[in-house]
């Protein structure tokens, strides 16, 4: 997926500037639509039984690793190699 230019994030930013609540309603709509779409393509690229890594920094416990056990549209359940389940967006596992 293309990344947007600063062109393209002036233009957006100028776009929200004007927007009022109806107009802030339906962006919600189409940035959370845009979100599981491109979620559920990148779940898409892991199998169950894949070993994956993903940094839990924010809950203390570093880097992780285990293995996918079930793949889900918004998440995916990995058991790690303390035996611990996890459900994981997977827009942070990396294969490996």
């Amino acid at each position: 997926m293309a990344n947007l230019t600063l062109n393209e994030m002036n233009t957006l930013n100028k776009l929200l500037a004007k927007a009022d609540n109806a107009d802030f309603n339906m962006i919600v709509k189409m940035f959370n639509h845009a979100q599981r779409t491109y979620q559920s393509g990148i779940a898409q690229q892991f199998n169950v039984g894949e070993k994956v890594t993903w940094n839990s920094n924010k809950r203390g416990y570093g880097k992780q690793t285990g293995t996918i056990t079930k793949v889900n549209k918004k998440t995916i359940k990995v058991v790690a190699t303390d035996g611990v389940e996890w459900s994981i967006s997977p827009t942070l596992l990396k294969k490996g």
